[in-house]
């Protein structure tokens, strides 16, 4: 087959021969995607993607089989010792 391909503006990371027991040889793909717009309080941009009650990212989910991660000001994810959201 030929090799994946990340879209225009998102980056790919392909993992190094690193697999987990449940894979069974399945390798995985991280593709990121940077959405470059502010989450301010009018917008709203982080709830326009995950849609109400998930809807949106749940769509996502299902359609591609991806498992999905929003990160960055305004997601609501907190990570590190500091809990700061990512930037």
């Amino acid at each position: 087959g030929t090799a994946p391909t990340a879209p225009a503006g998102a980056s790919m990371a392909v993992p190094g021969g690193e697999k987990s027991p449940h894979t069974k040889g399945v390798r995985k793909y991280t593709c990121r995607f940077l959405i470059g717009i502010e989450n301010d309080k009018e917008f709203q941009v982080a709830r326009r993607i995950i849609g109400a009650k998930g809807a949106n990212m749940k769509r996502i989910v299902k359609m591609s089989e991806a498992k999905l991660r929003l990160r960055g000001v305004g997601s609501g994810y907190f990570e590190g010792a500091g809990q700061k959201e990512s930037m």
